[in-house]
């Protein structure tokens, strides 16, 4: 949430209304990963309502969410699903979970010979199975340079300092037996 209102202050600053009319002034893209996102949002609906905030406002501000789970049959909510871009589904066992994702059952029919194999739904409503590439190590580390920001901006705070001498707050931690 603080990075959204930072980018949306940084484009207005600007004079832009999304990223895509900043130019070379826009802030870079971000992609959020989120693992098992259907555990997260079931447990806790601030997470959720964050995940779908960043859903309905952040493409216009270069956020961009990765969403996995390994069971999606029924944990996409309405309103995240309505925001969602390209959907992706690696092979699955049962045709709900590949319907839910995508539309159709055909995840559900790649065979466990075809590792990295997935179907695709593009925002516009297309289909298409792809093959996952597999990066060598070497081909990775060369991609994380060049594509790391030279200045990132960190979205927290530091921690605060202790007001306290390391010697005071380690007798702080001491607790005398009752008497």
């Amino acid at each position: 949430a603080v990075e959204m209102r930072r980018r949306e202050h940084v484009l207005r600053a600007g004079g832009n209304r999304d990223i895509a009319s900043a130019g070379l002034a826009a802030p870079p893209r971000l992609l959020v990963v989120i693992d098992e996102f259907a555990a997260v949002i079931r447990g806790d609906e601030r997470s959720r309502a964050v995940i779908i905030d960043i859903a309905q406002r952040g493409r216009s501000l270069g956020v961009h969410l990765v969403l996995a789970t390994q069971r999606p049959a029924g944990s996409i909510p309405d309103d995240l699903r309505a925001n969602l871009g390209a959907c992706v589904c690696l092979r699955v066992n049962d045709r709900s979970d590949a319907v839910d994702v995508v539309g159709r059952p055909d995840a559900a029919e790649i065979p466990p010979s075809r590792p990295g194999r997935a179907m695709v739904r593009t925002p516009d409503g297309r289909y298409a199975a792809v093959q996952i590439a597999w990066v060598d190590p070497v081909a990775d580390k060369a991609a994380r340079r060049w594509a790391a920001p030279a200045h990132p901006v960190v979205p927290w705070l530091n921690p605060i300092a202790s007001p306290l001498p390391p010697d005071a707050q380690r007798r702080s931690l001491i607790v005398a037996p009752p008497e």
